[in-house]
């Protein structure tokens, strides 16, 4: 019984990202990701991060976000497999 008490659990499921994966799937020269660009460059910058850099790492940032789009499921197949499973 004291075995069960140690057990513990990881649930993975998809990643949350700053905005949708059918627009994030769509690449860099996307106008409506690169209006998601300007406003996470905008926002990082009133947060006080460095001008000089900002750019890259936002940059850096959406490449790393599309990444985690391209392997996950579209929102219509994980609504299909929600409701089987």
């Amino acid at each position: 019984m004291t075995d069960l008490l140690s057990w513990r659990i990881l649930d993975l499921d998809q990643p949350g990202l700053g905005m949708a994966r059918e627009y994030l799937m769509k690449g860099l020269e996307d106008p409506d990701v690169q209006a998601y660009q300007e406003y996470m460059q905008d926002v990082a910058l009133l947060l006080g991060a460095d001008k000089d850099t900002v750019i890259n790492d936002i940059k850096e940032t959406i490449k790393f976000e599309i990444e985690l789009a391209k392997i996950s499921l579209p929102r219509l197949i994980l609504n299909i497999l929600m409701k089987i499973l």
